[in-house]
């Protein structure tokens, strides 16, 4: 059985209500190390963060869960030794 130690976090964020959805903004990635060892260099979402906005934004997932769609990425910022900043908008319908 391995070590599986998880790091109590805490953060803030704000929620915007819209009609039928949240917005939300906040860091989706951070050059921080994560609780696998993993550091993901901000210039790794380079060349795949235009395609994954695509026209009408990305999907946001539950839990990395592509079945499990709750939203959409509507704007993402690659700032250079911090990470990636998104504005999205979670559903509220089921």
């Amino acid at each position: 059985m391995g070590n599986n130690i998880f790091k109590a976090c805490e953060f803030a964020f704000e929620t915007k209500e819209k009609e039928n959805a949240w917005r939300i903004e906040g860091w989706a990635s951070t050059i921080e190390e994560d609780r696998d060892g993993d550091v993901i260099l901000p210039s790794s979402f380079q060349s795949s963060l235009k395609q994954y906005l695509g026209i009408n934004g990305g999907l946001l997932l539950w839990m990395h869960d592509r079945s499990q769609p709750i939203g959409k990425v509507m704007n993402a910022e690659i700032i250079e030794q911090e990470g990636v900043y998104i504005e999205a908008i979670i559903s509220k319908s089921k």
